[in-house]
């Protein structure tokens, strides 16, 4: 992606503008809501499906360099970044606000779960992941390749193939791991978050509002929509080119479930189990 000075600009005069309206109007959402999820796990997804409550309002990836209501990775403190959450969480004119965080944008800002427990420690954090991490690399290749990353059209549907490497593969896996377990590692933020899939907004969207997130979030029972249109809809079979070779691999991280740790119990095991 690239970072045109007329991005920059814009993003610019939204940092400006949300820390006015914090500073000098004082306006603060009575409620905060943080999305913790890697790229491709249907974060966009379940904002829109949050958005639908006239109530909330979801910013976008407030950490993503190349979005307008993100901010730059180079020559931004920790400090700075934390403080951009703040003004994004408080900026919507909504009774509940809520920002997406991706963890490798967390990273490269050094922001951990125990940060964000420290600073926000009335928010009510969301965990998303997706079950199949081989559908999510595949989603991440395909993404890159088209430099589409989210389509409201329907007209920009990938008919292409992507070559899956194995090592890049296996290093993306473990890599998402690491970011997860680092994440639940705090037990403060999993003693106030709960864990959703990509695959189960896909498969009953408006049964997992209704008894989990909804009820989470104390917020109204409502009718879920989103316009986002699904980018590939073809199995990996079809998409991956050299499927037979990397099949018994892809199978391997296809059905992954994660858990919250239970207290004083904190291992890699467990929270994660691969079918």
């Amino acid at each position: 992606m690239k970072n045109t000075l007329y991005q920059r600009m814009r993003r610019f005069r939204h940092r400006i503008n949300i820390s006015s309206r914090y500073h000098i109007s004082r306006h603060r959402t009575e409620q905060q809501v943080v999305i913790l999820a890697e790229a491709r796990t249907g974060s966009t997804l379940l904002g829109d499906y949050l958005n639908c409550d006239p109530s909330v309002t979801i910013s976008g990836e407030v950490l993503n360099p190349f979005s307008t209501v993100g901010i730059a990775q180079k020559a931004i403190s920790k400090s700075a970044a934390l403080r951009h959450i703040r003004y994004s969480l408080h900026s919507p004119r909504t009774r509940v606000g809520g920002v997406k965080l991706h963890l490798s944008h967390m990273a490269a800002h050094g922001i951990s779960g125990t940060d964000l427990v420290r600073d926000f420690p009335e928010a009510y954090f969301i965990v998303l992941y997706r079950s199949s991490f081989a559908e999510q690399f595949v989603s991440h290749k395909i993404a890159r390749q088209t430099e589409v990353w989210e389509d409201r059209t329907g007209k920009r549907a990938f008919s292409g193939k992507i070559h899956v490497d194995s090592e890049e593969f296996t290093n993306y896996c473990d890599g998402a791991v690491r970011a997860y377990e680092a994440l639940l590692k705090d037990l403060h933020l999993a003693a106030h978050s709960i864990v959703i899939s990509y695959e189960e907004m896909a498969t009953d969207a408006q049964s997992l509002f209704r008894e989990k997130v909804f009820p989470f979030l104390h917020i109204p029972m409502r009718t879920i929509t989103t316009g986002l249109k699904k980018q590939n809809k073809r199995s990996l079979s079809a998409v991956v080119e050299n499927y037979d070779d990397v099949c018994p691999l892809l199978e391997k991280y296809s059905s992954v479930q994660l858990t919250k740790p239970v207290e004083n119990t904190f291992s890699a095991e467990s929270i994660f189990k691969f079918a």
